[in-house]
């Protein structure tokens, strides 16, 4: 929650059975703003996704995966 204040880009790394509630505080606390999520970085698997951070919760996203 206190990141929402933040004007300048930031890194979260988190692990993968979070990637839930990760999603619910992007949508949560940073509905207007654009964020990018990386998901399984260098594996066969990767994604990189760009979109407002309302937009995640609506996408079909592995259950389990690598956030970035």
């Amino acid at each position: 929650k206190g990141l929402q204040k933040e004007k300048v880009p930031f890194i979260l790394l988190e692990t993968p059975y979070r990637l839930s509630r990760l999603i619910d505080d992007l949508g949560e606390y940073f509905s207007g703003r654009v964020c990018v999520l990386g998901l399984n970085l260098t594996q066969d698997s990767e994604q990189v996704i760009e979109a407002r951070g309302s937009a995640f919760k609506d996408m079909n996203l592995p259950d389990e995966a690598e956030p970035v």
